[in-house]
């Protein structure tokens, strides 16, 4: 769910067969979560229960792609 408090799932079929990274940021850019999986199911939960509240940027790099997300953290 987006906004979130404590995990969140994210679903994506290439997660099941590719190896990827997620990436969480702040604002600023600076990182503060981030994870490589060699494969995985097509859904992964990660816990943000660490983070303050606020606006995060969300990234999963499958390859050669990228795609990012604005995160909000109540």
């Amino acid at each position: 769910p987006n906004p979130a408090s404590d995990m969140i799932k994210i679903e994506c079929p290439e997660l099941a067969h590719n190896p990827f990274v997620i990436e969480i940021c702040d604002l600023t850019g600076k990182t503060l979560f981030e994870n490589s999986f060699l494969k995985s199911s097509e859904t992964q939960t990660i816990d943000v229960s660490h983070l303050n509240h606020g606006i995060y940027f969300c990234t999963i790099i499958i390859g050669d792609s990228i795609a990012t997300k604005k995160l909000i953290i109540n």
